[in-house]
């Protein structure tokens, strides 16, 4: 047996993830514990060297980077496995374990397959044929209760908070709409309500903004299957000197927003909007309307 650690950097702000961790009693070493020198071998998995969303010293180099993101450098690593056509990594990992002919306990089979579920959306966003086989074979062997438990945590009085304030603030125009949250509480929900807006019927394109710290975060997500979104929010972010990256229907990025005075991050949150409606082929003159008045008028 090989003793091994999970590092986490940062916080585990979605409630379905602090449910998974609490569920399946997994236990992190903060990465400030961590004196990466003092071990031989170290695995990125689900990320690679170099990203904004990774806190791993540029000036190291992994044992193992494990990623179902676009390349970013392919010898970034002694053992790289690099699939950008999976869904899920949780799908690769599960290829590797099933390959070995491990029994897997349950809470193994449990987590994998929540995580190709939760990346996917139940097999229903970018899911490849793996994937699919992956998820296949692990939830027979998943504690469902359990699985369950995780997929419908309780939610606490912040969520609904912030959730208020993304409608309230949300626009629509034509198949996009989109929401300014402000600063919040945790870095997940900006995807979470980006991910939300999407939902709306007749809806193709959503963006969500909001700020965590001294970091502006974008989440954009569409139901284009050949949009390429990671590579439009780069466009979209270049100008800013911003970070950014995804997969062909969901992308993130962020920018240092941390020497911004509040009217100057104002000014920067309506700059992206609008480069994001530009780089979608809308001209500058668009009116967005709110979308609480916009739902209001159909109710009348």
């Amino acid at each position: 047996m090989i003793r091994s650690y999970i590092v986490l950097a940062g916080i585990i702000g979605r409630a379905e993830n602090q449910a998974m961790v609490k569920e399946l009693k997994i236990k992190f070493v903060p990465l400030t514990k961590i004196n990466f020198s003092d071990y031989k071998h170290i695995a990125l998995v689900d990320t690679q060297p170099g990203l904004a969303n990774n806190s791993f010293p540029r000036r190291l180099r992994p044992a193992i980077v494990i990623d179902h993101h676009p390349i970013k450098k392919i010898n970034c690593a002694n053992f790289v496995d690099i699939r950008p056509d999976y869904g899920a990594c949780a799908t690769i990992l599960t290829e590797y374990l099933l390959n070995s002919e491990i029994k897997l306990p349950a809470r193994i089979c449990t987590a994998l397959s929540y995580g190709i579920s939760s990346e996917t959306q139940e097999l229903g966003r970018e899911a490849s044929p793996e994937d699919i086989k992956a998820y296949l074979n692990l939830f027979p062997k998943s504690a469902l209760k359990t699985l369950s438990r995780i997929k419908n945590p309780a939610l606490s009085n912040q969520y609904y908070l912030e959730l208020d304030k993304a409608l309230h603030n949300a626009f629509v125009y034509r198949n996009i709409m989109g929401t300014k949250l402000g600063k919040v509480s945790q870095p997940d929900i900006v995807s979470q309500i980006a991910d939300m807006l999407l939902k709306k019927e007749r809806i193709t394109w959503s963006v969500c903004i909001g700020r965590f710290e001294d970091k502006l975060i974008i989440s954009v997500r569409t139901q284009n299957k050949k949009a390429q979104a990671g590579r439009l929010l780069k466009r979209v972010l270049a100008v800013h000197k911003g970070s950014a990256g995804g997969h062909g229907m969901i992308a993130g990025g962020q920018i240092d927003c941390s020497n911004l005075s509040y009217d100057d991050y104002k000014i920067l949150e309506d700059q992206i909007i609008k480069k994001f409606f530009k780089v979608l082929g809308f001209n500058e003159n668009i009116q967005v309307k709110p979308f609480l008045s916009t739902v209001a008028s159909t109710l009348d």
